[in-house]
């Protein structure tokens, strides 16, 4: 159900100004998830932090270079080869099921594997309905609504039972990932009815606009709140680790200390 390559300069201009503010909050994420640990610019695990840290950054950078090729395919769309228009949401099979993850490791809740497979079951179910037509397109759209339903149920109940340990600090930004989360995954399906390529009450710039504004609020807005909650709990040990100063010192030495060994030459080699 090809919508062919037409040039769209509008949609395109909206993609990339989206991409290069999710690349900007990948940025962000990436110096809020180093904080504390040493040297931020260091090499990726940031002296020491861990690397689920760094989840947020993955995807956000991931997203924002797809909307920004994205762009420059609609501004002049090339005459063959990979055309990302015609593959709407086929990167979210890939980028959300990590959004999840990112979520489950924040608050420790266990389950992860299954909840990541059920965003990827449902994120493949929607590509392909976007792909086909009906009445194929509802067959598969509702299977996708199915995995979605479940994953929220497995999810809002591992938050719920999680939001009592977390100190008063923490639920402001834990709220804000929430409804980035339950708030606004439910539109994305409204908005898939609605796109060109089901009802076609929403045209392609409309569409693209809706897109950035989700993914900016979905995936940029989400994982840094989720590195503020995560910034609070490891001033109290939650995740088996804590941020004292002495322990920042302490970090810090020890990278020192491997740059240096690094550095030293090996027996029977020569200093130059």
């Amino acid at each position: 159900m090809a919508m062919g390559r037409l040039a769209d300069p509008a949609a395109g201009i909206i993609d990339m100004v989206g991409g290069g503010a999710l690349l900007a909050m990948a940025a962000m994420a990436y110096v809020t998830a180093s904080r504390g640990f040493g040297m931020p610019f260091r090499g990726y695990r940031a002296a020491g932090a861990p690397e689920e840290k760094f989840i947020g950054v993955v995807y956000c950078t991931c997203q924002g270079s797809i909307h920004l090729m994205r762009g420059f395919q609609l501004m002049a769309p090339p005459s063959r080869g990979l055309y990302l228009p015609d593959y709407d949401y086929a990167d979210f099979i890939l980028l959300c099921p990590l959004i999840v993850l990112d979520i489950l490791f924040t608050l420790k809740i266990p389950g992860k594997v299954v909840s990541a497979a059920l965003t990827a079951l449902s994120l493949f179910m929607a590509a392909c309905a976007y792909a086909t037509e009906a009445p194929y397109q509802w067959f598969l759209f509702a299977l996708g609504l199915v995995f979605l339903i479940v994953l929220f149920a497995r999810v809002q109940a591992g938050v719920r039972q999680r939001l009592s340990e977390l100190p008063s600090a923490a639920v402001g930004a834990m709220y804000v990932a929430m409804v980035s989360f339950f708030g606004m995954w439910p539109l994305f399906p409204i908005v898939f009815l609605l796109g060109p390529r089901s009802a076609n009450v929403l045209d392609r710039t409309s569409f693209a606009a809706i897109h950035v504004v989700f993914d900016i609020v979905c995936k940029g807005v989400l994982s840094l709140a989720l590195l503020r909650v995560r910034a609070f709990m490891e001033t109290i040990g939650w995740y088996g680790y804590s941020l004292t100063s002495k322990d920042i010192r302490e970090r810090l030495i020890s990278r020192l200390s491997d740059d240096a060994k690094a550095a030293r030459p090996t027996s029977g080699g020569h200093a130059l």
